[in-house]
């Protein structure tokens, strides 16, 4: 039942901090991480500069953690080398037995402060419109693949769902060729410009998204990740590609004559090239543009004439800083004159009569924008359009938090969202405003809230915005909990949109918080009462935290204040309920503390142990059958074991042989047995992901790889991040849920099917699943494409008594 969600109106309550409320929340923090690792603690505290940031992630990285290529060439082949545990083998796929539950058409909490008027969905980092079909916009999702919608954002189609990988940066249009779009794989500015991976290429359609064809991987994009595509105006099969990032850091300017059925290089100079623009001339020349970061750390400015044959180096006025990616837009009033934007220092320049003169239009930028230029490495982008109103001029815009416009490029510049006033007319971190084909006054923006159209006024220079978000299921989820009698009666932990919560209709969600969000608790015997760890916890000047708590489904709240002074700050800490008294909830920091319901009492800091020597406990479980024996994992490989709730504690990571030293995202009691348990790894590297303990208070312990041995029928090595028991037997059917999407065993990992084959479920990390004990159904979030459920009330089940 879930009565209070329907019935009851939503009183807003904010925290009241002491002293005046910043302008930029300092949860407002770069996305950084790969999807199995984005729950991972923000270390150190707070940094006033993003590059600052950046560098304390470089340098702490976990043994066996750096992401490895090959690692995931092989949890592919893995994945495709499965046997599909449904259907006819080697003919066509069966119907889908998943359904997409939401978030759809997700409604903030009345206030606009950062999120915008709603609906919102998930993080968008490029939209276009078909030059040939102003009602028709493409969209490329960071974490959810290419998205389509031909009534101009009513309704989204995904035509990516059967790619190896939907992280993506960008799409392009031909702006000649009808039908042809160009979209460019890896999230390169939001999910970690240092440290992981790569995307897949560039993908290209020639019929308007019907089908795609992957090009430049393998090649010179194996490594990689897209920044930025363009297409020659003049010479339309040529496209250009910016790329950087990933485990190739460096890459060449590269150019393809056809589409991308063969690559060349363009510029054969090494850099992290992060933008492109074409302009045409009226003598139907090309000006194209690119900009990038060489390997000594110096920006750079190229430009080509002659379609990529030669390029010029561009002296530029200012060196920048650590912080900087430099931007680039051709003046659309004289193709010659070029835009630069230095979005770390918040400079601004036009180019003067020759290359290399430049004049100073920053302006008054930094004092429009002030408190609100916080991400300079994931919000970014430059555009400039033809202003007529009173004479033709440029006018630009530049992204960050916010985006600020220039009417005239000179230098006086104005919000284009309100961002962070409280009438905020788009969601806040701005990726990309792309103009209209037709129209110069309507544009597109990607925001982490989705796309936003803007209506541009030019005689009073303001914009008007439509949400285009409303079915565009992209959101990027972290955690889930569920209600235990109603399967839909859903909280889920969003990237930068809070928690959403749904009850019944799941064509109607609402959200209860802003920000950067993961874990929640449902009470499973009273389900108004619930949990949420709010994004700033334990950020009070005075080593403070607290839980947001309500015993009404959210009619009202309070804040569940916890002295954790002396601990490491974090973001949004695991919580979970006593499984046998519902009134005991856990939270987890370096330490665990104890709420009790009853009395309204915490204890802190349980044991005075520390439970995570170097960060912070990543999940923790009390045992179903055991109220005293608790368990918690952490991203230095530690678990710890407590048999009297937690005034006393062991680590027990060690055995013979012990676990590998890898980060541990979920840890699982068997609810027949206290003393074994099940804990998914989620590094990188070539370790199996899934270990048991089978007598967790043996004199010797034994860790056991539950991955499987049979070729063709193991658990691929990807990063995992949860697992879920089979309500009917529990000791032997498990679910794995990883980047790879879901996989299942039932024989206790000797044996595993791929859950989400290709066809049935769309290639995206899956970073969280609860086994509905009542209905049977197996309910999953995914970082890119919301949360999906599935029934599994009728899979065969192993005799629950065998253990063989």
């Amino acid at each position: 039942m879930w009565p209070a969600v329907l019935t009851c109106s939503l009183l807003v309550h904010q925290p009241s901090p002491s002293g005046p409320t910043p302008v930029v929340p300092r949860w407002k923090l770069p996305a950084y991480f790969r999807p199995s690792a984005m729950l991972r603690e923000r270390e150190g505290g707070e940094f006033e500069e993003e590059a600052l940031l950046a560098e304390a992630y470089r340098a702490k990285s976990w043994p066996g953690q750096r992401p490895n290529r090959e690692n995931i060439k092989i949890a592919r082949r893995m994945k495709a080398e499965m046997k599909v545990g449904e259907g006819p083998s080697g003919g066509p796929p069966p119907a889908s037995p998943w359904e997409y539950i939401g978030p759809t058409n997700l409604l903030n909490d009345g206030n606009d402060y950062a999120f915008g008027p709603s609906p919102v969905n998930g993080r968008v980092n490029c939209a276009v419109y078909d030059p040939f079909d102003q009602e028709t916009i493409y969209a490329a999702s960071a974490m959810g693949g290419v998205w389509k919608s031909e009534n101009t954002g009513v309704n989204w189609t995904p035509l990516s769902d059967s790619w190896d990988q939907l992280e993506m940066s960008c799409i392009a249009a031909n702006p000649i060729i009808q039908g042809h779009f160009y979209a460019g794989t890896g999230d390169e500015t939001g999910s970690g410009n240092y440290d992981y991976g790569a995307g897949i290429g560039v993908m290209v359609t020639k019929d308007n998204g019907a089908t795609w064809t992957q090009s430049g991987f393998p090649g010179p994009f194996s490594e990689t990740k897209i920044a930025d595509i363009v297409a020659d105006a003049q010479d339309p099969a040529r496209i250009f590609v910016a790329a950087g990032g990933g485990d190739d850091e460096w890459v060449k300017l590269y150019m393809s004559p056809d589409e991308g059925t063969t690559w060349q290089v363009s510029l054969n100079v090494f850099a992290h090239w992060y933008d492109l623009d074409a302009v045409t001339t009226t003598s139907g020349g090309d000006y194209i543009w690119a900009t990038g970061k060489l390997q000594d750390g110096t920006l750079t400015l190229r430009v080509t004439t002659d379609h990529g044959s030669t390029w010029t180096n561009v002296p530029l006025p200012y060196r920048g800083t650590s912080s900087d990616r430099l931007y680039v837009a051709g003046s659309k009033v004289n193709p010659a004159k070029p835009y630069i934007y230095y979005t770390g220092s918040q400079r601004v320049y036009a180019g003067g009569a020759f290359l290399g003169m430049w004049s100073n239009i920053t302006g008054d930028l930094p004092t429009v924008s002030d408190g609100v230029w916080a991400q300079a490495s994931y919000n970014n982008g430059l555009t400039c359009f033809k202003r007529t109103f009173g004479g033709t001029t440029d006018a630009l815009v530049v992204n960050n938090c916010d985006s600020y416009i220039s009417k005239d490029a000179t230098g006086t510049w104005v919000a284009v969202a309100n961002g962070y006033t409280g009438d905020d007319t788009a969601h806040v971190d701005h990726h990309n405003f792309t103009p209209h084909p037709v129209d110069p006054n309507q544009f597109l923006l990607s925001t982490d809230g989705g796309v936003t159209r803007c209506i541009y006024n030019p005689a009073t220079n303001t914009f008007a915005t439509v949400q285009t978000s409303k079915k565009l299921g992209c959101t990027l989820v972290t955690r889930i909990s569920v209600d235990a009698t109603v399967p839909t009666g859903i909280i889920a932990g969003l990237q930068d949109n809070g928690f959403a919560r749904c009850g019944v209709d799941v064509l109607n969600w609402d959200n209860l918080l802003g920000a950067d969000c993961g874990h929640s608790a449902i009470d499973q015997e009273v389900p108004g009462i619930q949990y949420m760890m709010p994004p700033n916890f334990d950020k009070d000047d005075e080593g403070e935290g607290y839980i947001w708590f309500t015993s009404n489904g959210w009619a009202d709240r309070e804040e569940l204040w916890i002295n954790t002074l002396g601990e490491k700050h974090r973001n949004s800490p695991p919580i979970v309920l006593d499984p046998s008294s519902q009134r005991t909830m856990y939270c987890a920091t370096d330490y665990l503390h104890r709420y009790d319901f009853v009395t309204k009492q915490w204890e802190t800091k349980l044991g005075n142990q520390l439970l995570s020597v170097e960060g912070h406990v990543r999940h923790l479980a009390v045992a179903p059958s055991d109220s005293d024996r608790i368990y918690t994992v952490s991203g230095e490989g530690e678990v710890w074991m407590s048999k009297d709730r937690g005034d006393s504690w062991a680590p027990i990571h060690t055995g013979t042989p012990g676990l590998p030293v890898e980060s541990i995202g979920h840890v699982s009691v068997d609810p027949n047995d206290r003393n074994r348990i099940l804990v998914t790894l989620e590094g990188t590297g070539l370790t199996g992901k899934l270990w048991e303990c089978q007598n967790t208070t043996a004199a010797t312990r034994v860790w056991s790889d539950r991955t499987g041995t049979v070729a063709g029928k193991m658990l691929p090595v990807a990063p995992a991040a949860a697992i879920a028991r089979h309500p009917d037997n529990p000791s032997k059917v498990w679910f794995v849920a990883n980047e790879l999407g879901v996989y299942l065993t039932r024989d206790e990992g000797k044996t595993w099917e791929d859950f989400t084959p290709k066809g049935q479920f769309p290639g995206v990390a899956v970073s969280d699943m609860v086994a509905h004990k009542f209905t049977k159904t197996l309910i999953v979030s995914t970082y890119g494409r919301g949360v999906w459920k599935r029934s599994i009330k009728r899979l065969p089940m192993p005799r629950p008594w065998s253990r063989g």
